[in-house]
């Protein structure tokens, strides 16, 4: 998984034009520095702590992701100029042409995280981003019509299978408990997607850490979400 530093929920996605004004300051930087190519301008970018996610393999801090970039600027065609952006509070996920979409957080220091989105692993990001923003709408009937008919969400070791036991996990758990996500980091894994999130709501926390945070791991398959583990993570 990937860190976001900062909070994109609710995850209201705003498509726009690539008009670097719409951008925040660091990812408007790494555009700028991707045309033309510019190494140390585009090392710049990054904040020092920073981590790129891109086929799976990990580049964390300076070191690692100077090395990524070296790798990056020595392809034929380097990192395409996007094509738009949808935005995400502070995420940023730029439609590059070709090759894949990358999926930014932006924090005062620089990009935060990146993540390189094949194109098979888009389908998994539009349906985890619909489940999101159901739950912060608190809309239940959405938040339900991401899951298949046959999915499993098996929540704390607990499983609920099919979709009338998905609803009613769905109506007393997260929309009656008024939950609200902040994702600290994601990262997808060819059809397989995590999302770990510090979770606030009405429940009761007697004997539970703060604070609460959960790693999602999402499962898709034709648009819909078909598996979801839900684990709570100890400090």
């Amino acid at each position: 998984s990937f860190r976001l530093a900062n909070d994109i929920c609710p995850m209201s996605r705003v498509t726009v034009p690539l008009d670097l004004v719409n951008l925040p300051l660091p990812v408007a930087a790494l555009i700028d520095a991707g045309v033309p190519l510019n190494n140390k301008a585009l090392r710049r970018v990054f904040s020092p702590h920073a981590l790129v996610l891109d086929q799976a393999q990990r580049h964390e801090g300076t070191t690692a992701i100077g090395a990524w970039i070296d790798q990056l600027l020595s392809l034929p065609n380097g990192p395409a100029r996007p094509l738009q952006a949808q935005r995400y509070g502070n995420a940023v996920l730029l439609t590059r042409a070709p090759g894949h979409d990358w999926l930014l957080t932006a924090g005062s220091a620089g990009i935060d995280a990146l993540v390189v989105i094949a194109a098979t692993q888009r389908g998994l990001q539009e349906v985890v981003t619909a489940f999101v923003d159901a739950i912060h709408a608190a809309d239940l009937d959405a938040l339900v019509d991401t899951f298949a008919d046959d999915a499993i969400v098996n929540d704390q070791l607990k499983a609920h299978a099919g979709h009338s036991a998905i609803r009613e996990w769905a109506e007393h758990d997260v929309v009656g408990a008024a939950l609200k996500w902040q994702a600290r980091s994601a990262g997808p894994h060819d059809d397989v997607g995590s999302v770990t999130v510090n979770l606030e709501g009405n429940f009761d926390r007697r004997g539970l850490p703060d604070p609460l945070t959960l790693v999602l791991y999402f499962s898709v398959a034709g648009g819909k979400i078909v598996r979801l583990i839900m684990l709570r993570v100890d400090p």
